[in-house]
């Protein structure tokens, strides 16, 4: 299917069932509107059976995120992410820990890294492979406060939270959640060698430098980090490697 523009290939939609007003397909095909099945469905009737398919699949994995291994593109992998201002019928939010759940990750470092695991974790878990990881005796016990605290599903042997897609509650005005954020911090730091990453980079540096320079290596250091957070591909599939970075940049005065 070849067409010369976005409006004539909208039209050769329509002509096969797409019941969508052009204005609205422009939305969608910007990322600024997200359809409902049914438009999907419209929309897949009216192109090729490959097409049809990998349209599908793509809507199913953007719906069931934690899922998105059930549903493989057959096409080659690129890196793609919604734009921050698209709606979503389903909200498309992280879901926020409540108080008491966070108060059970913060019971031991083991329960926080198996969180931080199974958050890393594209599909459920063996039960098995998880458990190698940590200590038998205090294994049961998180796996019990997780189901508990409504953190974790364990079905047939596996394992996975209820979401991968988890948020913190802000601690701008509880002292008590700040205290435990500040541990979590200090337990980050722990996680690559709990789980032998490799130290790939390693630099300390103090120096003098010119004040006007200050704002311009933060912005880069800003844009390293920005890379970090969009260096996923759109196929969970590709993405197997795993990486921990921590940033610190400090300014001060000094006599001389």
């Amino acid at each position: 299917m070849n067409f010369s523009s976005r409006k004539s290939f909208h039209a050769a939609l329509q002509k096969r069932g797409l019941d969508c007003n052009y204005p609205t397909f422009v939305k969608i095909e910007n990322g600024d509107f997200f359809p409902s099945a049914q438009l999907i469905s419209q929309m897949a009737k009216a192109l090729p059976a490959n097409w049809s398919e990998e349209l599908v699949k793509s809507y199913a994995r953007t719906q069931f995120p934690d899922y998105g291994y059930l549903f493989p593109s057959e096409r080659p992998a690129r890196t793609s992410k919604p734009p921050p201002h698209a709606k979503s019928p389903t909200g498309g939010s992280a879901r926020e820990l409540t108080k008491r759940q966070v108060a059970i990750l913060s019971r031991s470092i083991a329960h926080y890294h198996l969180f931080l695991m199974l958050t890393m974790a594209r599909r459920p878990l063996p039960r098995k492979d998880v458990e190698r990881k940590f200590k038998r005796a205090s294994f049961d016990k998180i796996l019990d406060d997780f189901q508990d605290g409504r953190i974790l599903i364990e079905n047939e042997n596996t394992l996975q939270l209820q979401t991968t897609e988890w948020k913190f509650p802000s601690s701008s005005d509880d002292s008590g959640l700040a205290k435990t954020y500040r541990q979590f911090d200090e337990w980050d730091l722990q996680f690559g060698e709990q789980f032998g990453f490799e130290t790939l980079l390693q630099k300390m540096m103090i120096r003098r430098i010119s004040p006007r320079y200050l704002s311009l290596i933060q912005k880069q250091l800003e844009v390293c980090l920005d890379l970090v957070r969009t260096s996923d591909e759109l196929e969970s599939k590709h993405n197997e490697s795993l990486v921990q970075v921590r940033v610190q940049l400090k300014s001060g005065v000094l006599p001389g």
